[in-house]
């Protein structure tokens, strides 16, 4: 298990990864090496987000996006974006993506069992999969957008979950939770309106691939810059 995550990540090369720069036996353990990153996982930053204007907040989320589109262009999907595996710096404005226990690298063929992808977090997996429907046609590449939008949606709150039951979202029972803050900043209409394309029910609805994600971004920066 330890070396099916090492074999996903060290070809991973990114200044918003985390990257293993190498790894050693010692005893009966295997030790990881990573890169040197003086961060905290963004988990437990959210009181320090809430100073943060808009455009600062869609930096953060444009170079998380990159990260994940560089992953996307090398196969590998992360399958559990959550604030606790993104790691932040002081500024808040230089991530590191890390945690990638339960990837799936389509360059290997060894596959988590379903008992141990249940150990995520309900809230934040894809109505495709929370419901188990097309489980075998499952693009991954939409299910990363999906919880990346709602970890964008927790930015922009401040930690904030989009909804109360992801069973209720899921089923179209209920609605994502408007965005409130930020209301009175350049770029928020459009910040909303990508974050709820990319947390659509029917992932073929979704913005993709990752890079317009980023594009998207990057306009809307420009935009209130």
């Amino acid at each position: 298990k330890a070396t099916r995550a090492m074999q996903i990540v060290r070809i991973l090369r990114h200044p918003y990864i985390r990257c293993v720069i190498g790894h050693f036996r010692t005893g009966c353990s295997l030790v990881q090496v990573s890169d040197w990153f003086d961060g905290q996982p963004l988990e437990s930053q959210w009181s320090m987000l809430v100073k943060v204007p808009l455009v600062n907040k869609l930096w953060l989320m444009s170079r998380i996006a990159e990260g994940f589109s560089f992953c996307h262009s090398k196969g590998i999907f992360h399958r559990n974006i959550t604030a606790s595996n993104i790691m932040v710096n002081e500024a808040l404005d230089d991530p590191r993506i890390c945690e990638f226990e339960f990837a799936k690298d389509v360059d290997l063929t060894q596959t988590l069992s379903k008992g141990k992808m249940k150990g995520r977090d309900n809230r934040i997996l894809p109505p495709e999969e929370f419901l188990e429907k097309g489980a075998r046609n499952m693009n991954y590449r939409l299910c990363d957008i999906y919880q990346i939008g709602i970890l964008f949606y927790r930015i922009i709150e401040s930690g904030a979950w989009p909804f109360e039951n992801p069973l209720d979202y899921c089923t179209g029972q209920c609605t994502v939770n408007e965005l409130k803050s930020h209301q009175r900043e350049e770029g928020f209409e459009e910040t909303v309106d990508l974050i709820l394309k990319m947390m659509e029910i029917r992932p073929e609805n979704r913005p993709d691939p990752m890079q317009e994600v980023v594009s998207i971004l990057n306009d809307i920066i420009r935009k209130s810059s």
